[in-house]
C-alpha cells in the first residue's frame, strides 16, 4: 500500500496545476529569459517568469503568477501564487505561494501564443509541466499604423495614405534610455523598449524595476549593466545613491560594481 502511495504521488507531483488546461492566456512573460534558456542568472534572486489567466468555477478572472528562486548559496525553488488578473505579480514576489517546489537545481521555461511549459530537476528527476490556451489564439494581421506594442516587428513596412505612399515604424538604437525610473522608484516616462532594434536591458539602481536601455539582452560583463539580486537586498527610507551602497547589485568574477550616478555598470 505504502509503494503505491509513493508511485501515486509521484504522479500528481508530475502534473500541472489542473486549471492550466483550461488557461485564457500566458501573460506577463519575463523578457530578460528567452525560450529554453536554463536560468541561472542573477542567482540568489527571486524573478517572475510569466502569469497564467484563467477563469474559476464563479467565473472570476485570476492568474497564477509563476516565480523562481534562481539556485546559487541555495537550490533554487519554484513557487505559484493567486492573484486577481488586475494585480501586478512582482507586487508578490516574496509572498508565499499555494505551491512551493523546492531542491530544484536546473529550470527552462517556454512561452507562445497558444501554449507554455515548464521543465526542471528536482532530486535528480526531470519534471515537465504543460500549459494549454483554451481559447484558439491568432498573431494579429500588420494594419496601418499599429504600434509596436501590439505587433513587434522593425522591419514591417506599412502601407500608409501619406506624401510617399509608406511610413516605417519607429525604433530605437541602442544606448537609448527607453524606460526612465529614477532613484526613488518614480517612473518619469513610460516604457518604449517594445521599440527597441536589439532589445533592452535593466540597469539596476536599488529599485524592485530599474530603469532600461536599449541594447542586447546581458547583465555582470564587463562594461555592461550590473545584475540585479533580486529581493535579497531591501532598499532603506532613505534616498539611494549607489556609491553609499552598491550590495543590490553584483558582477561576474574579477569585475567590481561601478556607479555612473544611480546606475551600476561592471567593470
Amino acid at each position: 500500500m505504502m509503494i503505491l502511495l509513493l508511485i501515486f504521488s509521484s504522479f500528481l507531483f508530475a502534473d500541472s496545476p489542473a486549471r492550466w488546461e483550461f488557461a485564457s492566456s500566458i501573460a506577463n512573460r519575463h523578457e530578460f529569459y528567452t525560450n529554453g534558456e536554463e536560468i541561472i542568472k542573477p542567482a540568489n534572486s527571486w524573478q517572475a517568469l510569466f502569469a497564467v489567466s484563467y477563469l474559476d468555477a464563479s467565473f472570476r478572472k485570476l492568474k497564477d503568477c509563476v516565480y523562481y528562486r534562481v539556485p546559487g548559496d541555495e537550490p533554487g525553488k519554484l513557487k505559484i501564487k493567486t492573484l486577481p488578473a488586475d494585480k501586478d505579480c512582482t507586487s508578490e514576489i516574496l509572498s508565499s505561494g499555494e505551491t512551493e517546489i523546492e531542491n530544484i537545481s536546473g529550470l527552462r521555461f517556454t512561452t507562445d501564443l497558444n501554449s507554455g511549459s515548464i521543465d526542471f530537476q528536482k532530486d535528480s528527476r526531470h519534471q515537465s509541466w504543460k500549459i494549454l490556451v483554451a481559447m484558439e489564439r491568432q498573431k494579429p494581421e500588420p494594419k496601418l499604423l499599429l504600434s509596436s506594442a501590439d505587433f513587434k516587428s522593425s522591419r514591417m513596412i506599412y502601407l500608409a495614405p501619406s506624401s510617399d505612399g509608406f511610413i516605417k515604424p519607429t525604433t530605437l538604437k541602442d544606448g537609448v534610455i527607453c524606460h526612465n525610473i529614477n532613484q526613488d522608484c518614480e517612473e518619469i516616462s513610460p516604457s518604449s523598449c517594445g521599440q527597441c532594434e536589439n532589445g533592452w536591458v535593466e540597469v539596476p539602481n536599488g529599485c524592485l524595476n530599474g530603469p532600461k536601455k536599449c541594447g542586447s539582452p546581458g547583465c555582470g560583463g564587463k562594461d555592461l549593466p550590473a545584475c540585479r539580486r533580486g529581493m535579497a537586498w531591501q532598499r532603506k527610507d532613505m534616498t539611494f545613491d549607489c556609491r553609499v551602497n552598491s550590495s543590490f547589485a553584483w558582477c561576474s568574477k574579477n569585475l567590481s560594481v561601478f556607479c555612473d550616478g544611480d546606475k551600476a555598470y561592471c567593470r
